[in-house]
């Protein structure tokens, strides 16, 4: 099932440019419809689920608000 940028926002509880920083670092798995981005929910969470992504994430990706 796909979802949008702002269903996975609210379901991870993070910022919409939280989301796209991690999009453009390829931390996560996104399908790209035209100009719209879209993910695989089951994809998503085997994402944030591996372990792999904090890992990723910490050596990619600043935070900095």
């Amino acid at each position: 099932m796909l979802i949008t940028v702002e269903e996975v926002c609210q379901e991870l509880k993070i910022a919409k440019s939280t989301l796209y920083q991690y999009c453009s670092a390829g931390l996560v798995p996104v399908i790209r419809v035209g100009r719209r981005l879209r993910f695989d929910k089951d994809q998503l969470l085997n994402c944030f689920t591996s372990g792999d992504f904090e890992k990723a994430r910490r050596g990619k990706v600043s935070l900095i608000k």
